[in-house]
């Protein structure tokens, strides 16, 4: 077991790399800004909240890159994925050399208003690996700072694979929960590069393993803190993070049920908690510490008696409308500033995915209600669509008040939703494993390895989409040559390919170790 989850994480670790090293400098979401956070902390301790936060080193280097921004947040790219960079035939890029040879106080010369303004404890980790790297090129400091992102990508794995041993009965279908998290292509995309999503990510991640852990192992004071430390920590990284309380209820008041003291406890303790964050919320929302506990766009909390009215109807009416045209696509795939879409098929094939996992998840339900056995499993992803349920309302309330208060939709992108892709690819797999042992009975281990397969053909066929976009993939040579454009001299020339190589063999390889591991599962059976 051990030995198959080395090389899951190993792979994962790789096919995360290459993704980084496909997408150029500041072609991740809005990364040249949450860079520019990252270097004025790193170079001159803090981030301005007044006037120019971002340097002339940034700026200079978005000109050549094509992705500086006109007045309404666009640049070459957007709406435009046909767009590439110029490339100058050779393994540096154009103006690569210019933006090298910047003199050292282009760091912190700031000519422009475009860095991050977010909650401060990722940025402080990133700056920590942009001092490791820092008499080196604006290219090689990118790229160091992006493994930050690797590495939280890699535990983002090992805790799906802890909670996938907490849900499933099953030895192998952790692993797979693991490799479905770990390989599903838009989540790789957005936790690869520096943006604080792949930290919010994994917290959230933490955060749902110990909440499980509650409901199937019991309550104690260690476990306790250590999800209220994690919360916080969350906190104070992304504000939003505050609707992971919620999700503590079920298994406290589970676990208190039948100790009425205990649950008296909580009840209150919760209770001051709510009324803390509120408190905060509206009087001390400019206090350090404190004030990372406000709710985010708390002004539109004025507008809660409007959730009393009909207009809510028809706004998640449009919410799921919208979900299902638009959020469901940048969920599963949409890259290059949200202009590169995949094929239609693409979306069609995981659409049937869904369906045949959702008519799984009803057959096991039916079971359970027929033979009026609910099994721990059952439980298990009970709980996993109780989380995605509160997730979603809470977008849901949130997005009908700031709608009601700014007169314009907010717009939820698919990555907003990857905090819990742990819960949706648990029902997924559950669904999946449901339905292919009703179908095919003795070959659905079989079936399984083939589902399996499918996440990694996604991965591997976005990630040639992708590329595709960027540079010309029909010669080794002259993909040679535009992939290492911007890239750090460690990295360029024929190296790139062969890490790509590496990475789809280690796939394959990964692949034969969970079909032994199958078998053997099912031997045992």
């Amino acid at each position: 077991m051990k030995s198959t989850i080395k090389v899951i994480l190993l792979a994962i670790t790789i096919n995360g790399f290459v993704w980084q090293l496909v997408i150029p400098p500041f072609e991740y979401p809005d990364e040249q800004a949450h860079f520019a956070q990252v270097q004025d902390i790193a170079e001159i301790g803090h981030v301005p909240t007044q006037g120019r936060d971002t340097s002339l080193e940034v700026q200079q280097s978005e000109i050549f890159l094509r992705t500086e921004r006109d007045n309404q947040g666009n640049n070459y790219f957007t709406y435009h994925p046909e767009r590439k960079i110029t490339y100058t035939g050779t393994v540096e890029g154009f103006g690569e050399q210019s933006i090298k040879n910047l003199p050292g106080t282009a760091r912190s010369t700031l000519i422009k208003k475009e860095s991050t303004l977010n909650p401060p404890v990722y940025y402080q980790l990133a700056s920590l690996f942009y001092k490791a790297a820092f008499n080196v090129d604006l290219f090689t400091r990118i790229f160091i700072v992006r493994l930050l992102s690797l590495v939280f990508l890699i535990l983002t794995a090992y805790f799906t694979f802890k909670t996938g041993k907490l849900i499933f009965k099953s030895e192998v279908l952790p692993l797979v929960l693991m490799v479905m998290v770990g390989f599903m292509p838009m989540f790789v995309y957005a936790s690869t590069g520096i943006l604080p999503d792949s930290f919010t990510n994994f917290l959230m991640t933490v955060v749902i393993y110990l909440n499980l852990n509650l409901l199937k192992k019991g309550i104690s004071v260690k476990k306790l803190l250590i999800l209220v430390s994690v919360i916080a920590l969350g906190v104070y990284s992304r504000q939003q993070f505050l609707m992971a309380i919620p999700f503590t209820l079920v298994p406290i008041l589970v676990r208190t049920k039948n100790n009425l003291r205990h649950m008296a406890i909580f009840i209150i303790s919760f209770s001051f908690l709510i009324l803390f964050i509120l408190i905060a919320t509206f009087f001390f929302g400019s206090v350090p510490v404190i004030g990372a506990f406000t709710l985010p766009d708390a002004h539109i909390l004025y507008r809660a008696r409007s959730l009393l009215s009909v207009h809510l109807l028809y706004f998640v009416k449009g919410f799921i409308l919208e979900s299902y045209r638009q959020t469901f696509p940048w969920f599963w795939g949409v890259y290059k500033w949200l202009s590169l879409t995949m094929p239609m098929y693409y979306y069609q094939l995981i659409k049937g995915i869904l369906i045949l996992s959702f008519i799984g998840l009803c057959l096991s339900v039916r079971r359970a209600f027929t033979t009026k056995k609910i099994s721990q499993e059952l439980i298990s992803i009970m709980f996993m669509i109780y989380v995605t349920t509160v997730y979603f309302l809470f977008f849901i309330v949130w997005g009908y008040l700031f709608t009601k208060t700014n007169n314009y939709s907010f717009g939820f992108q698919g990555r907003y939703f990857f905090p819990i892709i742990v819960p949706i690819m648990a029902i997924i797999v559950y669904g999946m494993e449901s339905i292919l042992e009703t179908i095919f009975k003795r070959f659905a281990s079989t079936s399984l390895v083939i589902f399996t397969l499918t996440i990694l053909v996604l991965n591997g066929f976005s990630l040639f989409v992708v590329a595709h976009s960027y540079y010309v993939t029909t010669n080794l040579n002259i993909f040679t040559n535009h992939i290492s454009s911007y890239k750090p001299e460690l990295i360029k020339g024929p190296i790139i390919p062969m890490i790509i190589f590496l990475s789809f063999a280690l796939q394959g390889y990964m692949l034969i170790k969970l079909t032994n591991k199958l078998q053997l599962s099912t031997r045992k059976q």
